[in-house]
C-alpha cells in the first residue's frame, strides 16, 4: 500500500485514515501498526514522543515513560490512558521525552550501523 499524507481534524495522518497520526504542532506521534515501521524511527529522530501499541516492530522504539508510552493492541481504554498520561505532562517533560527519543534513535537506529550490520550478515551468507 502506498503512504499518503493528509489532514484530518487538524491532525496529519499517514497511511489509511485511523492508522497513524502526528499532531499538527509536532508535539507527539501516535500510531497503530502500519506497514511503515520507520515512521517511529523518524519520529524518534525528530525528537517526538511516541504512543504506540505493544506489538513487534513498534515496541522496540519505546522505552516506557522515557520516550513514550506503549498501549495494549485493540484496547481503546489503554489508548485513552496513554493519551491522558501524555497530555498531563508539562511542556518540559514532553521536551525531555523527545530528547530521550532522539538519543535512542542515534544510539540504536543510526543508518550507518544498520548498513554495517546488513553487510556483516550478508557477507556470511554470500561466502
Amino acid at each position: 500500500k502506498s503512504i499518503t499524507i493528509g489532514e484530518l481534524s487538524g491532525q496529519y495522518y499517514f497511511g489509511q485514515k485511523g492508522q497513524s497520526y502526528c499532531s499538527q504542532r509536532g508535539q507527539s506521534c501516535l500510531a497503530k501498526r502500519v506497514k511503515v515501521e520507520w515512521l517511529f524511527q523518524e519520529a524518534l529522530a525528530m525528537g517526538k514522543p511516541i504512543i504506540t501499541t505493544d506489538i513487534p516492530g513498534c515496541r522496540e522504539t519505546v522505552e516506557e515513560n522515557k520516550n513514550g508510552y506503549l498501549v495494549k493492541p485493540k484496547d481503546a481504554k489503554s489508548l485513552e490512558q496513554g493519551m491522558k498520561k501524555f497530555l498531563a505532562l508539562t511542556i518540559e517533560e514532553r521536551q525531555n521525552m523527545g530528547r530521550n527519543g532522539r538519543q535512542k534513535a542515534e544510539r540504536e537506529f543510526d543508518i550507518c550501523d544498520v548498513v554495517k550490520t546488513y553487510h556483516k550478515i550478508t557477507s556470511k551468507v554470500m561466502v
